[in-house]
């Protein structure tokens, strides 16, 4: 990414957490005010692909203190943008410091607005909220 498109990333960056409400978080019951970033990174990432284009990777999240996950175990997932041979994780400040992000994967929007069923729904909230700001 180019220095001025590097900048007007980190804008809607900006405009996408002004956005973030429990309405848009995967987690409601965990969102509060003072975690803005909780539970949004789906939808986030999915609104920054589409107006900056660049593949999804999806993690899943190991807890502090945990070295590998237990067989059988699910896990939460994680998503991040990368662009240009670089990652962006716009949504990292929800995380406890110890947590390790593990199994990356490419990931398709398809899968992630098909696998989750309410993501379709945050996602359309927040794109709208964007656009307002916009």
């Amino acid at each position: 990414m180019k220095e001025k498109e590097l900048g007007y990333f980190k804008r809607v960056c900006f405009l996408l957490s002004s956005c973030w409400s429990r309405e848009t978080s995967a987690n409601p019951e965990d969102w509060a005010p003072r975690d803005l970033a909780v539970g949004q990174c789906a939808v986030t990432i999915l609104v920054l692909q589409d107006i900056f284009g660049g593949d999804i990777l999806r993690y899943h999240v190991l807890p502090p203190g945990r070295s590998q996950p237990t067989p059988g175990e699910k896990l939460p997932t994680h998503y991040t943008l990368f662009i240009d041979g670089r990652e962006y994780d716009p949504t990292c400040q929800q995380f406890s410091e110890g947590v390790t992000l593990i199994n990356r994967a490419p990931w398709k929007r398809q899968q992630m607005l098909h696998d989750y069923p309410k993501t379709m729904e945050r996602y359309a909230l927040l794109m709208l909220q964007l656009a307002k700001l916009l």
